[in-house]
């Protein structure tokens, strides 16, 4: 039995959730390119091109870059963030949450 968290592979593609954390502004949801090496993930975001360390974003953890934060998508993690910008900005969480059509994540950490 090995310690720590195991990454469950779809593809080698990789959804990422990029939110910033010192502004309450809802999350989005890019993809980012496994290298072949598989040491880094390669995503480009609002024209910038980032390399993260896929170690880090595949166990569960998350990468800065400026002042966006990258992080292996999931769906309640992205609710979670969605719903705290919502609320910050008075409106009806509840309400615009049931009409969001998200994607399945392409990975997954189980611990």
């Amino acid at each position: 039995m090995s310690d720590g968290p195991t990454v469950v592979a779809m593809s080698e593609r990789v959804r990422l959730l990029v939110w910033m954390p010192t502004r309450t502004i809802a999350p989005n949801i890019v993809m980012g390119e496994l290298s072949s090496t598989g040491k880094t993930i390669s995503v480009e975001y609002l024209d910038t091109q980032y390399r993260l360390d896929a170690d880090e974003i595949l166990s569960g953890g998350s990468e800065q870059r400026s002042s966006w934060c990258f992080e292996l998508y999931a769906m309640d993690r992205y609710l979670s963030i969605y719903k705290q910008a919502q609320e910050a900005g008075h409106q009806s969480a509840s309400s615009q949450v049931e009409s969001l059509n998200l994607p399945y994540p392409t990975h997954t950490v189980e611990n």
